[in-house]
């Protein structure tokens, strides 16, 4: 097929590219989501609180219990835990990718309700939250562009051009000749409006 095909036929590639957006908008709209492959592993996060408490009071009150129950969990990549001064107490249990979220966070919430026999009052009373967490992003992808350069000619060339084509009384061919013209003002500054010719 010519490089030209398309060209030639414009009414044919404008029907074309309609038919290519019809049909791609069709089959994003039937593209089944839900079978596509998750790369993200799974994360549930538990949160508690321990009101007055200290950070390594939280640690050995309400951290360690829970942590004990959650060793072994199926599925359990790894925990991460921190305790603050402020009696705040968060986990976050990362999964293997092939995990359910939804089963890994009923599996958390019995692991936890296990271990309440072991935790202060103060807690149980304020409450612990078990819930699904979107993990943090893999990858951020910039795309920058050069700034644009532009080359500004000298003021002297840019203005006796303007003028010319401004006042329109240069010949096409002045630049080729040698002889004087006439100088005549005009609102560009002098520009050349006559030659002489041969008598």
């Amino acid at each position: 097929m010519k490089a030209d095909f398309f060209i030639d036929r414009p009414v044919f590639s404008t029907v074309l590219s309609v038919v290519i957006v019809i049909v791609g908008g069709i089959g994003l709209a039937c593209c089944p989501w839900i079978s596509t492959p998750s790369i993200v592993p799974p994360v549930v996060k538990i949160s508690a609180s321990y009101p007055g408490a200290s950070a390594q009071t939280v640690t050995q009150a309400v951290a360690t219990p829970i942590e004990q129950e959650l060793n072994g969990t199926p599925g359990m990549l790894y925990m991460e835990s921190t305790s603050s001064n402020s009696g705040g107490f968060s986990a976050t249990v990362t999964f293997d990718i092939d995990t359910d979220p939804d089963l890994a966070a009923v599996e958390i919430q019995n692991r936890v309700k296990q271990a309440e026999a072991r935790l202060p009052a103060e807690v149980i009373q304020n409450g612990i939250s078990v819930e699904k967490q979107a993990s943090s992003k893999l990858m951020t992808i910039t795309l920058l562009s050069r700034p644009q350069v532009r080359r500004n000619l000298p003021d002297a060339t840019t203005r006796r051009s303007t003028c010319w084509t401004c006042c329109g009384a240069c010949p096409a061919s002045a630049a080729s000749r040698t002889s004087a013209a006439a100088i005549t003002p005009c609102r560009y500054g002098s520009c050349p409006t006559g030659w002489p010719t041969s008598g």
